[in-house]
């Protein structure tokens, strides 16, 4: 899936499906800012928190699936998994991104003397 295709299943999803008392979080784009969001549903009806804006690098990971997830096999538990993993990976590209700016500085400085 796209990232609209997966926006819309999981929304989808937490309309339907999503059992009471739980918890997940929906990430999305807009206006070229990724943003993440909790939503939760209390037993009667359904809560979201304020977006927040997520990481600053490029190009974000919302989701990091384990295999092939449809909107009749989803779950709460499928889906923190996913952004936990997702947050996994993307902590690891600012760690690249750091590490290679870093080389950027320091290749710079050699330059210099």
């Amino acid at each position: 899936m796209n990232k609209e295709e997966e926006f819309s299943c999981i929304m989808n999803w937490i309309m339907h499906k999503m059992p009471k008392r739980e918890v997940v979080t929906i990430r999305f784009e807009a206006l070229g800012q990724a943003y993440q969001a909790k939503i939760g549903h209390n037993g009667q009806r359904l809560y979201v928190n304020k977006p927040t804006v997520m990481l600053t690098i490029t190009k974000p990971t919302f989701y990091d699936w384990e295999g092939e997830e449809t909107y009749h096999t989803l779950t709460a538990d499928k889906i923190r998994n996913s952004t936990q993993k997702a947050d996994q990976l993307n902590e690891q590209k600012e760690q690249e991104w750091e590490r290679e700016l870093a080389g950027v500085f320091t290749s710079m400085d050699q330059e210099k003397n």
